[in-house]
């Protein structure tokens, strides 16, 4: 499986490639993406089978962005450090909803 990571915050994308790695290795890491405007880009030739996204980018929501782009996304594991905002992400069909701080020493 191959999976995207788009989060501005470095050592959450660091936490989630050590969870991945340590308890998924099947699961391969294919683009660190840190702004909007790169997953924007990315989806012109890029593929996953599923994202973790972020909520708040300098650049923009995600909900927003998967509101706009929902038919072109994989499958969406949000991840923010906000809870008001699982309903919005149930409603944008993510299959998980993770809370920050991602921990990688779990």
């Amino acid at each position: 499986m191959k999976c995207i990571i788009v989060e501005d915050e470095f050592l959450i994308r660091s936490a989630l490639i050590s969870q991945l790695t340590k308890y998924f290795p099947e699961i391969e890491v294919v683009a660190e993406l840190d702004t909007l405007a790169a997953l924007e880009v990315w989806m012109e030739n890029g593929t996953a089978d599923f994202m973790f996204l972020d909520i708040h980018f300098p650049d923009g929501n995600g909900i927003d962005f998967v509101q706009k782009h929902r038919q072109s996304l994989p499958y969406i594991i949000f991840v923010t450090a906000y809870p008001q905002f699982a309903l919005d992400a149930i409603r944008m069909d993510g299959i998980d909803y993770i809370l920050k701080p991602v921990d990688d020493e779990v």
